[in-house]
Formats: structure tokens, C-alpha cells, sequence
């Protein structure tokens, strides 16, 4: 609980001009690029899923993403990410349009802490974490 209301804070503090308004979904929230590694950095224990497909995971990716792919969420009920853990979703569509569809699988599903970065991981303020093939 007490991660949860740090993200909270850093979210609010970094984004005061929020509103119910800006919600994508009901039970879904946006994030920043700039507020996730503000969070990241702040330790809020968050899972950070990538949506991508497993090529473009591997050309690089936020740092400690996982990546799960949007038809593997669409199609699977068990995805090794529990419903109170604090996710954060993520694709390269710049508005968060296929990372926004697998929250709302999720939020059907149960998941309660959900966000979705707006941007692509090319706006993530930190360097890029890729698979050593993907190297040369």
C-alpha cells in the first residue's frame, strides 16, 4: 500500500493537471514517459509490460519490462502478472492505442492498478535495455 500512494504522489506531483477527464478508461490511467521513470526511480515496485511483439522487445525495450505480447494477452488468462500488482502498459503507437486495449482486457479480467504510457519507449528518458543478438 504504501508503494502505491508514492506512485500516487509522484504521479500527482509530476502531472498536477490530471482530471477525470483525461481518463482513457474507467479504472485505467495514463502516464508519461517522464513520470514512469520518475516512478521507476522512486522504487514503486511496478510491472512493466511491454506489448510489442517479441522482435521489436528484443531491439529494445524500457528497463526490467517484460514482455508480453498483445495477442498472447488477448488469448491468455494466465500471464504471470497478478491482478493487485501495479501494471503499466506499453506499445510504440505513440497514443497508447494497442498498450490502452490489452488495460482493458486486463481490467475485465481483475486488474485493479493499471496505467498506460502515452509515447513510445523512444520517449522513455532513459537508455534502452537490448537483448545482446540485437547487439551487432
Amino acid at each position: 500500500m504504501r508503494v502505491m500512494k508514492r506512485l500516487a504522489l509522484v504521479l500527482a506531483l509530476a502531472f498536477p493537471a490530471a482530471t477525470a477527464e483525461d481518463k482513457p478508461a474507467e479504472g485505467i490511467e495514463w502516464v508519461t514517459p517522464e513520470e514512469l521513470k520518475e516512478a521507476v526511480d522512486a522504487g514503486a515496485g511496478l510491472v512493466i509490460v511491454d506489448v510489442r511483439s517479441e522482435t521489436s522487445y528484443k531491439k529494445g525495450h524500457i528497463p526490467g519490462a517484460i514482455n508480453i505480447p498483445y495477442e498472447v494477452i488477448k488469448a491468455n488468462d494466465k500471464l504471470g502478472v497478478k491482478p493487485d500488482d501495479m501494471v503499466v502498459l506499453y506499445c510504440d503507437c505513440g497514443h497508447g492505442g494497442i498498450a490502452l486495449s490489452a488495460a482493458k482486457i486486463l481490467k475485465e479480467r481483475g486488474y485493479k492498478n493499471l496505467w498506460v504510457m502515452l509515447g513510445t519507449s523512444r520517449d522513455y528518458p532513459g537508455e534502452l535495455e537490448k537483448n545482446p543478438e540485437e547487439w551487432q
